[in-house]
């Protein structure tokens, strides 16, 4: 178990643990029901920058240092995703409404443009929320966004690129026990942390996930590994929407 964790924090983050230790592809594929354990690690620590920086700058400026602490933490792997997803969106000039199996790398204006409204809407949020409250939403909702993502590649088909893409991992289903890692980790945090009332932030979360589900069954038959990073995303952003609108948070 111990080298399957290594092997997720290796795959999700920017920590060189494979300099460490030698990590098959196979064992990447294996890292699935650890996804939510990542969110503690990527959570945790950008909860704690912001923590230590707020004692030094206004909230807004937290916020942004700690936004930024988080895509160099991950290497902008989501934010990667976040921007394949919306360079797929086509529907212009008789474009299917949603490009399957692309290879092209290069992130187009689409790309750029989601990823940075996304980022925007998650400074928005986060800054006017009280100053207590956002390491423990940050935390909570790195690993709920986490959890509900994986559980694509159980409820959905797992897709990979024929070429491009190639260090995609071939994820594993998660089976009996790995659903009960996962839940139980990416639950934790939010049910640990966070007062009966924001609970109801959850809500927007799952219906992301549902609505994200019924996406790509429609328009790609399945998923594949960006498009579970960019889902991670949405979801992520949903759960910081949910907590904005609970009055008197």
């Amino acid at each position: 178990m111990f080298r399957r964790i290594a092997a997720t924090i290796s795959l999700f983050t920017r920590i060189p643990i494979a300099r460490w230790m030698s990590i098959s592809h196979v064992e990447y594929g294996r890292t699935a029901p650890f996804y939510a354990i990542v969110g503690w690690i990527v959570g945790g620590l950008v909860a704690l920058v912001f923590y230590l920086v707020d004692f030094l700058f206004t909230q807004p400026v937290t916020v942004a240092i700690a936004l930024t602490f988080s895509v160099f933490l991950t290497g902008g792997l989501q934010e990667g995703g976040l921007a394949y997803f919306f360079d797929n969106l086509g529907g212009r000039h008789g474009q299917r409404f949603y490009v399957k199996n692309r290879t092209d790398k290069q992130i187009g204006i689409q790309g750029i443009l989601g990823v940075a409204l996304a980022l925007i809407l998650q400074f928005a949020i986060l800054q006017e929320l009280s100053p207590a409250l956002v390491p423990w939403i940050i935390l909570s909702g790195e690993s709920l966004s986490r959890l509900a993502t994986i559980t694509l590649i159980d409820t959905n088909r797992y897709l990979r690129p024929k070429e491009g893409y190639d260090a995609a991992p071939a994820f594993s289903k998660l089976g009996i026990d790995g659903w009960l890692i996962v839940l139980a980790t990416g639950t934790l945090p939010f049910l640990l942390t966070l007062k009966l009332k924001i609970w109801f932030a959850i809500i927007p979360l799952v219906a992301v996930r549902i609505i994200m589900e019924i996406f790509f069954k429609r328009f790609r038959g399945g998923v594949n590994f960006e498009e579970c990073l960019a889902t991670q995303q949405f979801c992520l952003i949903a759960f910081y929407l949910g907590v904005s609108a609970i009055p008197n948070v």
